[in-house]
């Protein structure tokens, strides 16, 4: 698997039904793509089985601790990035295949700045030990 960050979007035009951001506060997105760049299909559920493949997300990670971050998310992205969520409705990932979509945080206090993005793979209960980590300028 691969994942490219496309685009920090901050704030986001992010609607929560009942759940408007704070006074203070906003939503955070982030555009990513996940291609699968091997040779084998990956199913994203296997029976009863959901989320055999997943991701975790991390805002503001710390670079000498992997998995930990200011604020992290477990989900497939968005599949779409106008502020409403959207699951992805495919069992599988084949090989080639990229998704695009938005991973989304918040609410957020306006205070905190945005300085990296961190993802990390799970597979069949298994996590990666070398996560992806990305300085945001």
């Amino acid at each position: 698997m691969k994942v490219t960050l496309n685009q920090l979007i901050d704030p986001a035009p992010i609607q929560v039904p009942n759940h408007p951001a704070p006074e203070g506060e906003r939503y955070v997105e982030v555009n990513v793509t996940i291609a699968n760049v091997g040779s084998a299909t990956l199913p994203v559920q296997y029976g009863y089985l959901r989320r055999m493949l997943g991701f975790t997300w991390y805002l503001n990670p710390s670079h000498s601790v992997p998995d930990s971050g200011e604020t992290f998310t477990q989900a497939f992205p968005s599949a779409t990035c106008d502020g409403v969520a959207q699951d992805f409705t495919q069992d599988d990932v084949a090989p080639g295949q990229t998704i695009t979509g938005c991973v989304q945080f918040g609410p957020l206090a306006n205070a905190i700045v945005v300085t990296g993005f961190e993802a990390s793979l799970a597979y069949g209960g298994y996590s990666d030990a070398y996560p992806a980590v990305w300085e945001i300028p």
